[in-house]
């Protein structure tokens, strides 16, 4: 959870709060949960005027790499469908 004012500060805080929070969490050797449900977040009552939003995150060390690949097509439907 974070608090700013403006909103756009807010969404800056919880991002690099929730990169260390995970952060810690894999130094700990803890499994990182699913992200949370803005529909149950909404439903809570203790969330009455909180606003929720979407908060990007990467992980340490996972960086994006490009890969080219030849593959069947049925194989190519499987992993996207993942």
């Amino acid at each position: 959870m974070a608090a700013g004012r403006p909103l756009k500060e807010a969404r800056r805080l919880a991002a690099e709060a929730l990169a260390l929070h995970i952060a810690g969490m894999i130094e700990d050797g803890e499994g990182i949960p699913p992200p949370s449900v803005i529909d149950d977040i909404a439903d809570d009552p203790a969330m009455k005027n909180a606003v929720a939003f979407m908060v990007p995150i990467n992980t340490p060390g996972d960086k994006t790499v490009r890969i080219n690949i030849a593959a069947r097509e049925s194989q190519v439907q499987k992993i996207d469908a993942r």
